[in-house]
């Protein structure tokens, strides 16, 4: 089969694309190891957050198989919740509506739309930042955030190994490729609120960012407060003072919101009461595709709402 077909698809989609092979992934994965042995990871981290991926060996994956990574734009979300008689809003960052939904979404219009629904396509669970840059897709920001010309850093990836060859160019490009205008501009080291940018290194102190332990219900650790009153999860303090990422965040409004009941409900310590506001509530989750993370939401949300104002509470 032709790339030609799937260049297509992306195109009228306003997704970008690039195909990969499974060395590429290799050679992720030694990079990764060849890392954590030399200590740039803090080992709780790596455990948490990078040991948990599947490379080609652990899954068997067939080393012909070819690669495709995916990048479609993706805006922020305004999530409203009723407060006191007042509307509070707060902010999703983009990839966190519908993150997972969205794999399984592109992956079947790939089968439907392209492969005519002949063949397998699977989804990757390697490290998609890194399979972006070393195929040539993308390159990292000094946050280590992935950037692409069309869409900033707002943008959701995917990658996908598919079981029929395809006739395609796999332009592989070094793993560590930044950003040209990061090596003379400081804007989103100056931003981090935590520290976890630094310019005598590649890697992002991770352990240190805000987002990674917004995304977690281990403790936070002592004095790390929310950087921002408006996002429920995560930062964004880097990419939004970024200079390639000017005009291009979109935001949108979610497509739930929660009542005064609701909020009340999710914001109370213990579970949330009655069967019929349990299950309400658990529905709009499941709309925004995080029912996952739910307990995660409840911790934040009560941190997010003790910095509002009441003046900002409109």
């Amino acid at each position: 089969m032709n790339q030609d077909a799937f260049i297509r698809w992306a195109k009228n989609r306003g997704y970008r694309l690039a195909f990969a092979d499974t060395a590429m992934l290799g050679t992720i994965q030694e990079t990764l190891e060849r890392r954590r042995e030399g200590g740039e990871f803090d080992p709780a981290f790596f455990e948490e957050n990078l040991d948990i991926f599947k490379f080609p060996q652990k899954r068997g994956v067939r080393v012909a198989s070819p690669v495709l990574v995916a990048a479609f734009p993706a805006p922020a979300h305004i999530l409203t919740f009723a407060v006191q008689g007042a509307s509070v809003e707060t902010v999703l960052p983009p990839t966190y509506v519908r993150y997972r939904p969205l794999f399984e979404q592109v992956k079947n219009e790939i089968r439907d739309e392209v492969l005519g629904g002949k063949g397998v396509i699977e989804t990757l669970e390697v490290p998609l930042k890194s399979l972006a840059v070393v195929s040539g897709l993308a390159v990292y920001g000094r946050n280590n955030i992935t950037y692409i010309p069309e869409f900033g850093s707002y943008h959701q990836l995917a990658g996908y190994v598919l079981d029929i060859p395809v006739e395609a160019e796999v332009h592989p490009a070094a793993l560590e490729r930044m950003l040209d205008l990061c090596r003379s501009c400081t804007a989103c080291l100056k931003a981090c609120p935590t520290g976890a940018i630094s310019k005598d290194r590649f890697l992002l102190h991770a352990e240190r960012c805000y987002t990674l332990h917004s995304e977690s219900l281990r403790p936070f650790p002592e004095g790390m407060n929310p950087p921002s009153p408006e996002c429920l999860i995560g930062c964004m303090k880097c990419q939004l003072v970024c200079p390639a990422n000017k005009g291009r965040l979109k935001r949108i409004p979610a497509p739930v919101s929660f009542s005064a009941e609701e909020t009340a409900a999710l914001v109370a310590e213990g579970e949330i009461g009655g069967a019929p506001l349990n299950e309400g509530i658990g529905a709009k989750f499941k709309i925004l595709g995080v029912s996952e993370s739910i307990p995660i939401f409840r911790r934040n949300l009560r941190r997010l709402l003790k910095l509002r104002s009441p003046a900002e509470k409109r």
